[in-house]
């Protein structure tokens, strides 16, 4: 491994290490990869705490608890425009208000505001539109089980009710992918 230039560089290949391994990291494991002192080692988990990334410690090991982390990505413009046009999509396809959508736009919108206001704007307004629908507690609450068993990669069950039928059951879904699905008339029209 390339040794880094800068405490903020061990910082964030401190943080890309956690991500990559689920069982985590001792102080003394790191400290001899970037051939520094333990000290240094807890230094850095201070600040990566700081930064919120939801690292916690279990016995001598260090991980990242998802649940609790905020991301922090570099991306090119280029890069920016690739997952505008997904919010776009997402915006104009989607039927249901999200406040988790709504809540990362804006977060989204607020992190470019300085550097590209254009490309902000365009993203508040993506939020806007998915605010503006009415929201449904159930849908929210059946996404956030679904989101969260897809995360840790865990079962979950779900009370589930027939689009045909009058009935409802529960169901047990294994979220081993999740695809965003559009609903088009099926009057013969082709797109």
């Amino acid at each position: 491994m390339r040794a880094p230039e800068s405490r903020l560089e061990r910082i964030e290949q401190i943080e890309r290490k956690l991500i990559q391994r689920s069982e985590g990291w001792t102080t003394g494991e790191l400290a001899r990869e970037f051939q520094v002192d333990p000290s240094t080692i807890h230094r850095d988990f201070y600040a990566l705490e700081r930064m919120g990334t939801g690292l916690i410690k279990q016995g001598r090991r260090y991980i990242l608890d998802h649940r609790r982390s905020l991301h922090n990505v570099k991306l090119s413009i280029n890069e920016l425009l690739a997952i505008y046009l997904a919010v776009r999509l997402l915006s104009r396809h989607s039927d249901e208000h999200n406040p988790h959508v709504v809540k990362a736009l804006e977060k989204w919108a607020d992190a470019l505001r300085a550097n590209s206001p254009l490309i902000a704007r365009h993203i508040d307004q993506a939020a806007t539109a998915v605010r503006a629908r009415q929201i449904r507690r159930e849908y929210v609450e059946a996404l956030e089980v679904l989101t969260q068993g897809w995360a840790v990669g865990k079962k979950v069950r779900l009370r589930y009710r027939s689009y045909t039928k009058d009935e409802t059951t529960e169901r047990t879904f294994a979220p081993y992918f999740i695809e965003p699905s559009f609903q088009y008339p099926l009057n013969g029209s082709s797109l």
